[in-house]
């Protein structure tokens, strides 16, 4: 769209353009450039070059979301066991014998009993 956007602006900066609009009414000018908006991007589109680059695009986000669901679905057994486990709270002594409510570690894979830094 951009590159469509810098093509009309140059169209519209030129003769060819300028002689056209002025035999438009001052009233024609937004479906006139509507227009040539819509010839400059089908131009593109003809081309391949808009159409090339969403096409990758396309790509890139349908393989993100091939890893994203095979990610989810090797991790759900291990989401599942953490709720299982680590859902309910624990209360537990800190340094000085304070008392610490927690779910889970929130730097390490383990809970309350593992060592403290």
């Amino acid at each position: 769209a951009a590159q469509a956007t810098h093509s009309l602006s140059e169209y519209m900066a030129s003769e060819a353009a300028q002689d056209e609009m002025k035999l438009l009414l001052r009233s024609q000018y937004p479906s006139f450039i509507q227009e040539k908006f819509r010839d400059h991007m089908a131009a593109l589109l003809a081309g391949g070059t808009l159409a090339s680059r969403l096409r990758q695009i396309l790509d890139v986000i349908q393989s993100s979301m091939q890893e994203l669901k095979t990610t989810l679905e090797l991790e759900l057994s291990n989401f599942e066991e953490f709720v299982e486990m680590c859902s309910e709270p624990v209360l537990g002594l800190g340094p000085g014998s304070s008392y610490l409510l927690d779910l889970c570690s929130q730097q390490g894979p383990g809970c309350l009993q593992g060592p403290h830094e």
